[in-house]
């Protein structure tokens, strides 16, 4: 139904499936932390394997700016971390626990513990220094943010143009026709 609406450039279906897919996630993170996200706020998942490289942590390298970010009222900013550290990883399983304890203080901030294929798939229906740190948390603010609420066709527009570049590198059907071929079609 997403790709139909992308295809023929419904921006109302479009808009519609992305509501309906932020509901499912969002009924996720009641089911799992209570908390009640809006599916009219700007959402950002961070959604992967917890990893030291994997920079989980970055946005949280000036916590006061981050805290600034998620209390805003005018244009408000969920975040939703999930994933699941290596077993014998203990920065990562330090870094999650970081992540549960912050996220206690915020209604707009949510930790999903485990990161299976179902979980995986639901989130993505969304260099490790200062320097990138700095780098992203401007473009959240300066850009992102006052894109997804003071112009919001804009803001559809580079959805429907992100979703044509990528679907078709990671969708489902692509990696089946692509595992078929490499196994049978020799």
């Amino acid at each position: 139904m997403l790709r139909q609406a992308l295809a023929q450039n419904d921006d109302a279906r479009l808009i519609s499936r992305k509501q309906q897919m932020k509901a499912t996630l969002f009924q996720l993170v009641a089911d799992q932390t209570g908390k009640l996200f809006d599916p009219r706020v700007l959402t950002i998942v961070w959604a992967r394997p917890f990893a030291a490289y994997k920079s989980a942590d970055l946005l949280l390298h000036d916590l006061y700016r981050f805290c600034r970010l998620i209390q805003q009222t005018d244009q408000p900013v969920q975040i939703i971390w999930a994933g699941k550290p290596f077993p014998f990883d203990k920065f990562a399983i330090d870094m999650i626990n970081r992540l549960i304890r912050l996220s206690y203080k915020s209604e707009r901030f949510a930790v999903l513990t485990g990161y299976e294929i179902h979980l995986s798939r639901l989130l993505n229906s969304a260099a490790q220094d200062r320097a990138d740190y700095l780098h992203w948390m401007n473009i959240i603010e300066h850009q992102v943010r006052p894109l997804y609420y003071q112009q919001h066709e804009h803001w559809l527009m580079l959805v429907k143009q992100g979703m044509g570049e990528m679907l078709p590198r990671f969708d489902s059907d692509r990696m089946a026709d692509e595992y078929y071929r490499m196994m049978y079609d020799q």
